[in-house]
């Protein structure tokens, strides 16, 4: 629920990490809370697809 996505650089404080995707970041674009956030890095890393798993937690699951 209101997955967030972090860019992290190895060597790095995680506290320091930058948020990349998550549902308050854009005003204009408001996933569903039970949306999940995911970049791909391919090699050389020029560009960050974003992939965004709707109902993330799949059929016939609960939500607590």
């Amino acid at each position: 629920m209101d997955s967030r996505t972090f860019l992290h650089q190895l060597g790095t404080d995680p506290a320091q990490d930058t948020v990349v995707l998550a549902r308050d970041l854009n005003p204009h674009v408001e996933p569903p809370p039970r949306d999940r956030p995911f970049l791909v890095v391919p090699p050389p890393g020029e560009w960050m697809p974003a992939i965004v798993s709707h109902g993330a937690l799949g059929p016939g699951t609960t939500e607590h």
